[in-house]
C-alpha cells in the first residue's frame, strides 16, 4: 500500500489505477490467494529436494501431461488435413450431416494414427519412472508396472493397426492384410502377456524378500 502512496505522489500512478491496485490487493487476500500462490510455490521447490529417484517420477509426470496434450493436437491437425487431401471441397456439416456421419470411420482412423505415437510414449514414459521408483523402494508393484509396459506396447500396436484400418477402409475380413495383420498383432499380444504373466510371477516368487510391502 505503501508504495502505491509513493507512485501517486511522485504522479507515477493515478487513482483509478490506484484504486483498482487496492481493489486487487484486497481481492487477493479476501480469497487467500496469495497464499495458495505462496503455498503452490511451496510444493514445487519441495520438488528439488525430493531423492533421485522421487524427482525422476514428478519430471515423467510433468512430461506425460505435456505429450499427451501435444498428442491430442497432433491427432486433430493430422484429422483435419487428412480430410483435406482426400475431400478438397468438404461440404458443410451442418448441411450434409449424413455425408460427414459416412466418414466418422476414417475421421477416427486419422485421429488414432496422429495421436497414438505421442500418447504411447507419454504413458511408457509415466510406466518406467514408476518401475525405476519401485525398484528403488523396494516395492512389489514393480511386477504389475512392468507387465502394464508390455500391455501398453500391444495396446499401441493393435491401435496403431486400427487406425490403418479405419483409414484404407478395409473390407473382405482375413482376406484383407490390413484386418490379417490386426488380428495377428491381437493373438501375439495375448500370447506376450500370458508369457509375461508368467515370467513377473515367478520373478516375484524369486525376489520376494528384497521387494516387500510396506506395512
Amino acid at each position: 500500500m505503501a508504495i502505491v502512496g509513493i507512485l501517486y505522489m511522485v504522479n507515477v500512478a493515478s487513482i483509478p489505477l490506484m484504486l483498482s491496485a487496492i481493489g486487487i490487493y484486497f481481492i487477493l487476500r479476501g480469497f487467500n490467494v496469495d497464499q495458495r500462490i505462496g503455498g503452490a510455490i511451496k510444493n514445487f521447490m519441495q520438488v528439488f529436494r525430493m531423492p533421485a529417484y522421487a524427482q525422476l517420477r514428478t519430471f515423467a509426470a510433468f512430461t506425460t501431461f505435456i505429450l499427451f496434450i501435444i498428442g491430442l493436437y497432433m491427432g486433430y491437425i493430422t484429422t483435419i488435413g487428412a480430410i483435406y487431401v482426400k475431400y478438397p471441397n468438404p461440404p458443410d456439416p451442418l448441411t450434409y450431416t449424413w455425408w460427414w456421419l459416412d466418414k466418422i470411420p476414417f475421421l477416427i482412423g486419422s485421429f488414432i494414427s496422429g495421436s497414438i505415437d505421442l500418447a504411447a510414449i507419454a504413458l511408457l514414459i509415466t510406466i518406467l519412472a514408476n518401475i525405476v521408483y519401485y525398484l528403488f523402494s523396494r516395492n512389489p508393484r514393480i511386477w504389475g508396472a512392468i507387465r502394464g509396459g508390455v500391455l501398453l506396447l500391444w495396446i499401441w500396436a493393435l491401435l496403431k493397426r486400427a487406425g490403418v484400418v479405419l483409414i484404407t477402409g478395409a473390407t473382405g475380413g482375413l482376406e484383407d492384410p490390413q484386418v490379417f495383420l490386426l488380428a495377428i498383432i491381437a493373438i501375439l499380444g495375448m500370447i506376450t502377456l500370458t508369457v509375461t504373466l508368467i515370467v513377473t510371477r515367478m520373478l516375484g516368487r524369486m525376489y520376494s524378500k528384497y521387494f516387500r510391502r510396506k506395512t
